[in-house]
């Protein structure tokens, strides 16, 4: 073998490795080579020594990477998942309602969610429901207090104790989600200038906004904003209550207002609410509305309990919000005794009965 074939082929070898690792990104000084070994006429035991600082030297590229691996895989996950919604100030007490909202790919058994003054380690307390949500793909899950309890919600949920963190701050606080090797994933800091004291969740896209609903949007995406299909009419929606009960009419659901009304003037809109419960529709009604100043609708009747989705359509808007229903707080009954014929100053009696109270 002339030494003007090794030369060649260790040449070549030397330079796809150096391809590998630029490709890599890793940079490496290879120690230069004897240049006796590839001469003409060189003896063998130079060109044995060449050979071995080549073998080093792409060995050392290799070790970089095996040691750079699980550097890749952490950051494979940590962009993978994000802080998406807190709800720090629910309506009514805070406790078993406060939760974090988190979009990801990960099953979050084992990581640690915390605030500014305690963490705590998370545990699965209702694997989610939906069959692509298991496997790997984004989606979101949910993050709650060990009393928390809406079977309605789809997604994963993962109980965080008797509090998250210490309990999330209504004058601000900081929330911080960790790997289960340590690794701080996400963070976002909010203060009270929005969600406090009105039942609403703060979502972050780019930067914090109040939910459209009240009691957020949990295990969905928040719904965008619409403009108005008309700029002359410019309509804002609202949902007016959250809570009902079980058998009863439950509504107007849904406010509409046209902030730019003119005295004696009236808008002609059709509207579209509807009901669902786990993604199945209850109630799909189509409304035709006279639109002054404004005006409510939607009102529908569940003969059960539970917690549902209530959304509407209109006017190039698009609202959806948590609504529950509850059995009566009381039954009242009453059982009238009438004689068959009743005379003139003649007394009846009737007896109420009451339960439930």
């Amino acid at each position: 073998m002339s030494g003007g074939s090794v030369t060649e082929k260790t040449d070549k070898a030397f330079s796809s490795s150096k391809a590998r690792g630029e490709l890599m990104s890793i940079s490496t000084s290879v120690p230069p080579l004897a240049s006796s070994g590839f001469r003409r006429g060189g003896t063998k035991s130079s060109l044995t020594n060449s050979l071995k600082q080549l073998r080093s030297a792409v060995f050392s590229r290799w070790r970089i990477l095996l040691f750079l691996c699980p550097l890749l895989l952490t950051t494979s996950f940590v962009e993978a998942t994000s802080i998406t919604e807190v709800l720090y100030d629910a309506p009514g007490s805070d406790n078993n309602h406060e939760f974090v909202e988190v979009l990801t790919t990960e099953n979050l058994t084992g990581w640690v969610i915390g605030d500014a003054e305690s963490n705590d380690t998370l545990r699965l307390l209702q694997p989610a429901k939906n069959t692509s949500a298991r496997n790997g793909s984004t989606t979101y899950a949910l993050i709650v207090e060990e009393g928390f309890n809406d079977s309605s919600l789809a997604c994963a949920l993962y109980s965080a104790g008797a509090t998250i963190g210490n309990g999330l701050g209504n004058s601000g606080d900081t929330v911080k989600l960790y790997a289960p090797n340590g690794t701080l994933v996400d963070e976002k800091t909010y203060d009270a200038s929005l969600g406090a004291g009105n039942g609403h969740s703060i979502v972050w896209n780019g930067s914090w906004k109040e939910s459209a609903a009240i009691g957020g949007s949990p295990c969905s995406a928040e719904p965008p904003a619409a403009e108005p299909a008309n700029p002359e009419e410019d309509v804002v929606v609202r949902q007016r209550i959250t809570r009902g009960f079980q058998g009863e009419r439950v509504g107007p659901v849904f406010t509409i207002e046209n902030t730019s009304y003119v005295q004696g003037n009236t808008t002609a809109l059709t509207a579209q609410f509807w009901v669902q419960e786990n993604g199945s529709v209850l109630v799909n009604e189509t409304v035709s509305l006279s639109v002054k100043r404004q005006t409510s609708y939607g009102t529908f009747v569940l003969a059960r309990e539970g917690f549902f989705t209530v959304c509407t359509a209109v006017a190039g808007r698009r609202l959806c919000g948590n609504l529950s229903l509850r059995p009566l707080p009381c039954n009242v009954s009453f059982t009238l005794t009438v004689p068959p014929l009743l005379s003139a100053g003649e007394s009846i009696t009737i007896d109420h009965n009451v339960s439930g109270v």
